[in-house]
């Protein structure tokens, strides 16, 4: 019996599919001159690579490594990438003693990548009062009434706050920093207001948008940055340059 060497190394970039990173290799083809059935096993000479598969008179392996990005943080890839020696034994019925063949594994990553973007922000309306109505004598509370702001006086008595309430942005918006990852990892993005202290710090899949954030009505910067856990962190800026909503400046139904 002997080997036949695709390649003493072998080289895959990883994905990451359903909770988990994963790196598939092709290993060490076996020829037995007499053809006799061969039995083949592999030694992953790590925990992450165990997963043996049969291919006609080969082995391919699959290395992986949970990660929910629900559990928050820095993302650990970096602990899965790099090399790792898996060797290969074949044997037959009438061999002394197994044939074994080493590849050396190397698990590849491809940075993540931000794009940044200017424009308006168009998101949903509220109620507010732009016209406030001036009462004769002091109120106590203000509570909500339906689609109208209304207070409440001494006595119980309920008046409105507005001569005619109005639909406004409600300052929220989403801050898109276009984040992209070849092998669909977890990015840690961290988005920071310019000329404020508000941040955000969260761990989340590329095609997932970001929540919204609350800001001030007018032009807001963010810096972005983002990071899969191994490659050198990318930045990125996403400028809004105003906030409006569909039926700004309708009356209030």
């Amino acid at each position: 019996m002997r080997e036949r060497r695709n390649s003493a190394t072998a080289f895959s970039n990883h994905r990451y599919v359903v909770d988990e990173y994963q790196a598939t290799f092709d290993l060490t083809t076996f020829v037995d001159p007499d053809g006799d059935p061969m039995e083949l096993t592999g030694d992953p000479g790590a925990r992450d690579c165990a997963d043996f598969t049969r291919v006609g008179d080969r082995l391919s392996v699959t290395c992986r490594m949970p990660f929910l990005v629900s559990s928050g943080g820095l993302p650990p890839l970096g602990a899965f990438l790099g090399t790792r020696p898996i060797v290969v034994s074949a044997t037959d019925a009438w061999s002394a003693a197994p044939v074994q063949a080493t590849t050396s594994a190397t698990i590849g990553n491809r940075s993540p990548t931000l794009a940044s973007s200017s424009g308006p922000a168009r998101e949903k309306c509220v109620c507010d009062c732009l016209v406030p109505l001036r009462l004769a004598r002091p109120v106590t509370a203000a509570t909500a009434g339906g689609a109208s702001l209304v207070l409440a006086a001494p006595g119980g008595t309920v008046r409105p706050i507005c001569d005619a309430p109005t639909l406004v942005p409600d300052g929220r918006f989403t801050v898109d920093p276009r984040a992209a990852d070849e092998d669909g990892d977890p990015l840690q993005v961290n988005l920071a207001r310019t000329a404020s202290n508000t941040s955000v710090l969260k761990t989340v899949l590329p095609t997932d948008a970001p929540e919204p954030f609350r800001a001030v009505y007018g032009p807001t910067t963010w810096s972005v940055n983002a990071t899969d856990g191994a490659s050198t962190i990318v930045h990125g800026t996403v400028v809004v340059t105003s906030v409006s909503c569909p039926d700004e400046g309708s009356p209030c139904l």
